[in-house]
């Protein structure tokens, strides 16, 4: 019988890591590993796709409604802005470039006065996406700059306008934490004694961990596994420091802390995704995508403690709706029956994008320095 193993360069890559780690890597260390490594990891994959197509289908590439939409929203907070700075629409973690490059499109042709004064920045954890995404936006004529997220946060430079996220912090590392009987355990990557990936419980033994789910007062149950997101609270913290003036605005997967951490969530929220399907995390790591829910709880403290204005969280089915996709839809009803075909991809696209169980359960949340936040229309409906 012929048999074979394959692993891929990234599992190689982790194998060699944990042998040189005492044997382990928090599931932190191998979800960075596993996406971020510049020449193995998911996010440099040559062909990545973010529509029905790839592996998942992300809410810019269902249709240019989505972008057109939130273009609507940075504008009425472009205006808040004050005009005699230099103002910034900068997007971190733009995927494919889609989402930028139909919120500029919008902005230009609504106020070209603005848009001609804004400075655009595209930034993310790869420079591979980085390359592809200027390459879409220069197709449509539009400038930006570009950056890695580290070379923004070290940056001196601070921002007056919007920071703008789509499904980006839910795929920042995270540390798996598990109560058992009153006691913590931190779950790590190791090999087996054939040589394969699994997963090992061990006592908490990193102070840093222990630290944050007592600073966040995190109530964690027993037999059930929790994501601590220490990466993903110090980044946004980091980034909430370039704001000077303006807004963050922040678009994923995710949920109050109270929802995310109940005694029947026994497996946590943390999952691989391969082809629209949920898959081990610990299968084929470089080639799948790995994610867990964003704590927006946690968010709000990490802005607030940066002295941000944070508005509740809602769903983006309901931001949507406040920012007229249905009356689009109304509207499109008139058009010619020899376009029938706009009419319908529109319902479709707008059936998709807000879905409560799918796309639309998607949560929004607004952040603000210096600027009014109370009254933006994305809430406006609920206030």
């Amino acid at each position: 019988m012929f048999s074979s193993i394959y692993e891929s360069p990234t599992e190689i890559l982790i194998k060699k890591e944990i042998n040189s780690n005492n044997g382990k890597l928090s599931f932190a260390q191998y979800m960075d590993i596993c996406l971020t490594n510049s020449n193995s990891g998911y996010y440099s994959t040559k062909d990545l796709a973010w529509n029905r197509f790839g592996d998942y289908q992300t809410s810019p590439e269902v249709h240019y409604l989505f972008g057109y939409l939130w273009a609507q929203q940075i504008y009425e907070c472009l205006i808040n802005i004050d005009k005699t700075k230099t103002i910034d629409l900068i997007e971190i973690g733009g995927g494919s470039g889609v989402f930028m490059a139909n919120i500029a499109n919008w902005l230009k042709n609504k106020d070209e006065h603005i848009f001609n004064n804004i400075t655009i920045t595209l930034i993310d954890v790869s420079k591979k996406r980085l390359s592809n995404q200027k390459q879409l936006l220069e197709s449509f004529n539009i400038n930006a700059s570009y950056m890695t997220l580290d070379d923004f946060i070290n940056s001196t430079k601070k921002n007056n306008g919007v920071i703008i996220t789509n499904e980006f912090f839910d795929c920042l590392p995270v540390n798996l934490i598990k109560q058992k009987n009153n006691t913590l355990y931190e779950i790590y990557v190791v090999t087996s004694g054939k040589n394969k990936l699994e997963y090992s419980e061990q006592l908490l033994e990193d102070k840093k961990i222990t630290n944050f789910i007592e600073k966040m007062n995190l109530n964690l149950f027993n037999d059930c596994i929790v994501e601590i997101p220490i990466n993903t609270f110090n980044k946004i913290q980091k980034i909430a420091e370039k704001i000077n003036s303006g807004y963050f605005i922040n678009i994923d997967y995710g949920d109050v802390a109270s929802n995310l951490i109940q005694p029947w969530r026994k497996q946590g929220t943390y999952k691989a995704i391969t082809r629209h399907m949920i898959e081990d995390p610990l299968v084929r790591p470089g080639e799948i995508d790995i994610t867990a829910d964003v704590n927006f709880s946690l968010l709000q403290k990490a802005l607030e403690e940066k002295n941000m204005i944070v508005n509740p969280i809602i769903t983006q089915w309901e931001a949507l709706s406040n920012l007229g996709i249905f009356e689009i839809y109304k509207n499109s009803k008139d058009i010619n029956v020899f376009n029938s075909a706009e009419y319908l991809n529109i319902k479709k696209a707008i059936e998709t994008l807000t879905e409560p169980e799918k796309l639309g359960k998607i949560k929004v949340q607004i952040a603000s320095r210096s600027c009014p936040i109370n009254n933006l229309s994305y809430l406006r409906k609920l206030i």
